[in-house]
């Protein structure tokens, strides 16, 4: 079952793939998504695996033009519009999420850093005092001699 559905999922990659071939020749579609023309066709054709980043990269990179593509006589199935609402956030949608996770990052080494810093004045304080009570014991032997 899921093999069956993989393979449709495959064979509806490459017919977005195609859809985008009418509006943009295949070197563009490949400089959009950032990989090699050749890479491309052997994706296409089946020589190359196709892996789960290669279809969110294209979905990503391709999203708007899909759904400017669907017409009331070429409607965008569910699973397609699954894929574009999981891949196909705009690129402000994308790098707004991502500036929020690196603040909650940011703000959480913010905090470490704090425990840590204050743990490491403790570590010298302790150190100091230890220094200081060998120094102590090594005159009062001294003294004793």
């Amino acid at each position: 079952m899921a093999k069956r559905i993989e393979i449709e999922r495959l064979e509806r990659l490459k017919k977005d793939v195609n859809s985008m071939q009418f509006r943009f020749p295949i070197k563009t579609i490949a400089d959009r998504m950032g990989i090699d023309r050749g890479n491309l066709s052997a994706y296409l054709s089946g020589k190359k695996p196709i892996s789960e980043r290669f279809i969110q990269r294209f979905y990503h990179t391709f999203a708007e033009d899909l759904k400017t593509t669907a017409t009331k006589d070429m409607p965008v199935d569910s699973s397609v519009e699954e894929d574009l609402f999981i891949y196909g956030r705009s690129k402000v949608e994308s790098q707004d999420q991502d500036l929020e996770q690196l603040k909650k990052i940011n703000e959480t080494l913010a905090r470490s850093l704090k425990v840590l810093s204050e743990s490491n004045r403790l570590l010298a304080e302790s150190n100091q005092r230890l220094v200081e009570t060998h120094v102590l014991l090594i005159n009062k032997k001294l003294e004793n001699t």
